[in-house]
């Protein structure tokens, strides 16, 4: 049949109506099937949206109408379209598809909180999972269960505390505690802040919530927290420079470590055993005066090895310490000295007498 179409005819009226007898022969199945096949080739699938259209020609519409059409459709029709894959619910499919990259994002992450924004192969994943939390009352049990046998958290309150534990558990791993500054951020997550957060409503968490964050070693206590932030930077400086000798204007990362080591020695008999434990562990010296007198003899230790005896020039400096001149004072103090400081001198063949010479 051929029609011979006026000039008035609007151009979209024609492109439908060549639809319409498209689709009303034997001939016109053969001709969708073949965009189909082009499709897939294509896209890797058949699920063509519903207003999917190639040229003109809807074959989002005519897919829509296979589908419509399964029950009485013939069985070899069925069968080719079965050949290339056709979906005959493309809910279902894309449901497999989106939980089959959920089971990448776990195993990769070790767990199912998803962040919002994630992408999984061009898959807005974050957005799917948020959409399974709203629709979990209307899901089918054995697509919840799915879910279930692989961690999903269905409260999306419950997924952000989840991510924020997980974020802690890996500081704690990495640094050997749970003292987190307050601005500290891993990657994008906030979780100085979220740590405050836990601090602050302490009533509001459930009892297993606190017994976990009790498990990795938390710190309930702002002060303790603060004092636990400023130890973490001692022993960075101690790593760094081999003793806990902080100048008293010292500062790390924009902190006053120099007057906070000077606080801890004023306040010596008011801080807690625990602290003061910890301080003398790493070698913290809470004698100032002590301290210097220490290094002083370190550096007079370095210059016998050296040199095999302990006459050392009144002018000599050893690493910008003026080892000739401290030589002198400890003279000049042999008889104010503790009996401790004097064998220790003593032992090491130091020479109370001064020899002279030209230096």
């Amino acid at each position: 049949i051929i029609f011979d179409l006026p000039k008035s005819v609007d151009a979209e009226f024609s492109s439908a109506l060549r639809t319409v007898l498209v689709e009303a022969s034997t001939a016109s199945w053969e001709f969708w099937f073949g965009l189909l096949e082009q499709f897939r080739e294509a896209e890797g699938h058949c699920r063509a949206p519903s207003r999917f259209e190639v040229d003109g020609f809807k074959l989002g519409r005519w897919v829509d109408h296979q589908r419509a059409a399964e029950g009485s459709m013939p069985s070899e029709r069925k069968e080719r379209l079965e050949a290339i894959c056709f979906t005959w619910d493309p809910l279902a499919e894309e449901w497999e598809e989106a939980f089959n990259k959920l089971l990448q994002f776990q195993r990769a992450n070790g767990h199912c909180r998803v962040p919002l924004g994630c992408e999984v192969d061009g898959l807005p994943l974050g957005l799917w999972a948020v959409r399974q939390r709203n629709a979990k009352d209307l899901m089918p049990s054995n697509l919840k269960q799915r879910l279930d046998s692989i961690g999903f958290v269905w409260n999306n309150f419950a997924d952000a505390w989840e991510e924020g534990f997980s974020k802690l558990s890996e500081f704690r791993a990495a640094d050997g505690h749970c003292r987190v500054p307050q601005h500290f951020k891993m990657g994008s997550f906030a979780l100085g802040h979220w740590v405050s957060n836990q601090r602050r409503n302490p009533d509001s968490l459930s009892h297993e919530r606190k017994q976990r964050l009790d498990s990795i070693g938390f710190v309930w206590d702002s002060k303790t927290a603060a004092w636990e932030e400023a130890f973490s930077k001692l022993l960075k400086f101690k790593n760094a420079e081999g003793h806990c000798m902080v100048p008293r204007n010292y500062k790390q990362d924009g902190f006053g470590l120099g007057l906070w080591v000077s606080r801890q020695r004023n306040s010596k008999d008011r801080l807690p055993l625990d602290q003061k434990k910890s301080l003398e562990g790493v070698g913290f010296i809470w004698d100032i005066e002590t301290e210097v007198w220490e290094q002083n003899f370190s550096k007079l230790l370095q210059f016998k090895t050296s040199e095999g005896h302990c006459r050392v020039p009144k002018k000599f400096q050893l690493d910008g310490l003026k080892l000739g001149s401290w030589v002198g004072e400890q003279r000049l103090a042999k008889d104010v000295m503790s009996s401790y400081r004097k064998k220790r001198l003593d032992d090491i063949g130091f020479i109370w007498t001064p020899l002279k010479d030209k230096t």
